[in-house]
């Protein structure tokens, strides 16, 4: 374990590279693999700069956020419904805090809870690398349709790709791999990376309840006033709202 700056490459042949660092010699390697972990959130568009404001926090694994959440009674939005939101929601439940919480992305869909399966064959052929996008939407959802047929979960397999995904990724084209991201990755995501039963129960209770709300929204903009920061975002019919 080294502890310093990779600066540059620089490339012998086709099987040697040296990894030039800023305070020590550099690395001679066979192969250089960059893995430099989740990248802070993006800005978002405001009216005002809410870098020092206390009722932000742009990035929760930076921010001690539950050190100063706002009063019992309040209402959080969080941007995004993803796996760091539910943690965010553990979190709350976890110091106590109570109040309503909104979460708001472009798909509005929270992760699927895991479940118990069962042995269900590897169904892709040996050349199902050279099937592009469109071949292989249509033979995935087949095995759902049968799985569901039985009277089991059609997730089953999206799991069964596991050990070829990396593989097909890298035989779609650019034009297929744009139009799964903008079509498919969602249900994707929220069917691939399940949560536990115990944490989805805690997510369903809390929209059952009221006060965990779900959106499905395109964020505008974020404002400052004297009393809470509003959030405007467009719904999918592309009607203009604002949450406080």
């Amino acid at each position: 374990m080294i502890e310093d700056e990779a600066t540059d490459l620089r490339w012998e042949d086709s099987d040697s590279v040296h990894v030039s660092l800023s305070h020590k010699e550099s690395i001679p390697a066979n192969a250089v693999l960059l893995a430099t972990g989740n990248q802070p959130p993006a800005n978002l568009p405001t009216e005002a700069p809410l870098k020092f404001d206390q009722r932000y926090c742009a990035d929760p694994w930076a921010s001690s956020f539950a050190e100063r959440l706002p009063p019992h009674g309040s209402e959080i939005v969080i941007l995004g419904t993803g796996l760091t939101m539910v943690d965010v929601i553990m979190t709350l439940d976890a110091v106590g805090w109570q109040g309503k919480v909104t979460a708001i992305s472009r798909n509005g869909m929270l992760p699927k809870s895991h479940f118990r399966g069962i042995a269900y064959p590897d169904y892709l052929p040996p050349d199902a690398e050279s099937f592009g996008l469109a071949k292989l939407v249509q033979l995935v959802e087949e095995h759902c349709q049968r799985l569901t047929r039985m009277s089991q979960n059609g997730a089953i397999a999206v799991d069964r790709l596991r050990p070829h995904t990396q593989k097909l990724w890298k035989s779609l084209s650019i034009d297929d791999k744009t139009t799964f991201l903008s079509k498919y990755s969602a249900l994707w995501n929220v069917t691939r990376h399940r949560i536990a039963p115990p944490i989805h129960n805690v997510m369903t209770d809390r929209i059952d309840k009221g006060t965990l709300q779900v959106i499905a929204g395109k964020i505008e903009s974020l404002a400052t006033t004297e009393k809470s920061i509003d959030v405007r975002y467009r719904d999918q019919h592309g009607n203009e709202h604002t949450l406080s």
